[in-house]
């Protein structure tokens, strides 16, 4: 008779009526779907607490993803603020700002009536006018410059306890659920990691966080290069952005950790156990993110990672001063920051050399924008608007921007003078007739000379990381 399945971390038998959930959130488009492993009520604490905190912190990497990650696993859209009035951006995949309303800068003295608005788009200005029964024929429409994010701020989550348990929740699953079927295998089970499991329980829906920082070894950025080696090993092809989970025991102190690199960017580590008393093993789950990509089952192999001892870069500190917690804070602002910065900029450089038609998209979309107000939407230009728009915060400075159009010029003068003058029309209508697969060409080749003068493009610039340290029974 088949032994029922059970909740890893309740122990509650899963019926018919257990629906499915992702080990791995969707948020972090995580791939696996399972009734086999979670329970009802866990899942929907997890998913109304720690779940959230932990999309959060991915949240700009993921949008910057968004047009490369399957549809089920796009990102939502990030509301932000520019700096000058606070006005609401909404932030689409891709990392596309738009402003969110029609804003009134001014009124007319006379009647009251808005003798100036900004809007995400000259149609969403003519609904407005049309509302406020406000003629709008004789209106005149300026372009302004683009609502990039370099002008604004976006709230994003830097690093708190709920993301951490988060992340070794979804580790945790993963494995359970891949080994399922191997009872002498599953590890996640044994006896010995029984007081993890409670931690998690207690974390998740009792809101106890009781010895979270007795499992937490933190961020573990100075293995990198070791994970790197190891997944070499791992049979299949390396994709970006991919999630990478390892399981490993070390014989000599009879420990077993297991840990997460999230999206090939954070390798968090947790100890499961200290008194491991099986065979020795490390294990490895790979788990795609991007389109095309899907999870592997564990690989077995022989080699193993050695982690820190204790906690490195932790949201968790236990009995340490407030002084060395402000010191921990900022050396973990500074390390995180540019991990993630970085991703973001990769990110966004492989969107726009792998997505056609993303990126074709955004170019006709600023030439159709250029039409209505210019009545004629060079692709040239718009080609244009987009490297500023990548660029942005590196052509703030006079000189580069003088550089970028030194390089925008070049390439333009190589061009045939009939690309040059392709312009979309005014309604927009037939724009598939224009050399798109010329036009993506320049751009691209474009997008290469700057990364070579300046760095890879789509960089944000954070005013500060937030990063809450948590003390036992807190």
């Amino acid at each position: 008779m088949k032994t029922m399945d059970t909740c890893l971390f309740t122990g509650v038998e899963l019926s018919s009526d257990t629906r499915e959930e992702h080990t791995i959130p969707r948020c972090l488009a995580g791939r696996i779907r399972s009734r086999r492993v979670s329970s009802n009520t866990f899942n929907k604490a997890a998913g109304d607490g720690v779940d959230k905190s932990l999309g959060a912190v991915y949240a700009a990497l993921f949008n910057r993803l968004g047009p490369l990650t399957p549809s089920e696993h796009r990102a939502p859209f990030l509301d932000a603020f520019m700096y000058d009035g606070d006005k609401a951006l909404v932030i689409e995949e891709g990392m596309v700002p738009r402003q969110k309303r029609v804003e009134v800068e001014k009124r007319d003295p006379a009647t009251g009536k808005p003798s100036l608005i900004t809007a995400s788009s000259i149609e969403a200005a003519r609904k407005f006018a049309k509302a406020s029964k406000i003629d709008s024929t004789n209106w005149t429409f300026t372009p302004n410059a683009h609502a990039d994010i370099s002008r604004g701020w976006l709230n994003f989550s830097g690093f708190e306890p709920e993301a951490e348990l988060a992340v070794l929740k979804s580790a945790l699953l993963t494995f359970d659920h891949l080994l399922a079927d191997d009872q002498a295998k599953r590890f996640t089970r044994h006896k010995v990691l029984s007081d993890v499991r409670k931690l998690v329980r207690q974390c998740v829906i009792e809101k106890q966080w009781g010895r979270f920082a007795d499992f937490v070894l933190g961020l573990q950025y100075d293995s990198v290069s070791d994970l790197k080696r190891l997944r070499k090993q791992v049979v299949g092809k390396i994709s970006p952005f991919e999630h990478v989970i390892v399981a490993a025991t070390n014989r000599a102190t009879r420990c077993l950790d297991i840990l997460f690199w999230v999206a090939s960017v954070d390798p968090f580590a947790f100890r499961l156990a200290r008194n491991w008393d099986q065979e020795p093993f490390t294990a490895v789950v790979v788990s795609g993110v991007l389109k095309g990509t899907s999870t592997m089952k564990p690989v077995w192999l022989p080699e193993q990672i050695y982690f820190r001892p204790k906690p490195h870069l932790s949201s968790v500190r236990i009995g340490v001063s407030e002084k060395t917690a402000i010191s921990d804070a900022q050396k973990a602002a500074g390390e995180m920051s540019a991990f993630r910065l970085q991703a973001i900029k990769e990110a966004a450089h492989l969107v726009e050399h792998e997505c056609d038609d993303f990126v074709r998209d955004k170019l006709a979309r600023d030439a159709i924008y250029l039409a209505d107000l210019t009545g004629h939407g060079l692709i040239c230009e718009a080609v244009r608007r987009r490297l500023e728009v990548m660029y942005a915060l590196v052509i703030n400075d006079p000189n580069k921007r003088a550089q970028l159009c030194d390089i925008l010029q070049r390439r333009f003068v190589e061009l045939d003078p009939k690309l040059l003058t392709q312009s979309v029309p005014k309604n927009g209508h037939d724009i598939e007739c224009l050399s798109w697969d010329r036009w993506l060409n320049v751009y691209r080749q474009l997008l290469k000379d700057a990364t070579e003068l300046f760095d890879l493009p789509g960089g944000l610039e954070p005013s500060g990381t937030e990063i809450e340290f948590r003390r036992e029974g807190v």
